[in-house]
């Protein structure tokens, strides 16, 4: 399970930053000026979790389940989020949503958030 909430984090970011690109590079792209979260302007969806928050917490579950050595853990979201991020910055003209396997390059989890984790390439069908 805790595989799966890790898995699907990127794989939604990933998506939308398909299927948005446009917006995608809106929001998350070069900027000079930082988003102070307001009530208008929250930072964070329904579950009051911002989505680097979401990322650290699945990341706790894979501690927790036993597939993530404790000693990995400590600011862990952030190669896992930069590897994503970039990702989803450099290719999203050459990614389609078809219902096929994610691009011709192989997107596997980063080896310094999960350490001897067995890689296992991102397929966007998983969810």
């Amino acid at each position: 399970m805790a595989r799966a909430s890790v898995r699907a984090i990127g794989t939604r970011y990933l998506r939308f930053a398909m299927q948005e690109t446009g917006l995608f590079r809106t929001a998350f792209g070069p900027s000079d000026k930082l988003i102070q979260a307001t009530s208008e302007l929250p930072t964070a969806g329904r579950s009051g979790l911002n989505p680097i928050e979401l990322l650290g917490t699945a990341l706790d579950e894979l501690v927790a389940d036993g597939v993530m050595p404790h000693e990995h853990r400590p600011g862990a979201e952030f190669p896992a989020w930069s590897a994503v991020h970039g990702l989803a910055m450099l290719q999203p003209a050459q990614l389609e949503l078809n219902g096929a396997a994610l691009p011709p390059f192989p997107l596997r989890y980063p080896a310094p958030v999960f350490g001897p984790i067995e890689s296992q390439p991102l397929q966007h069908n998983l969810i």
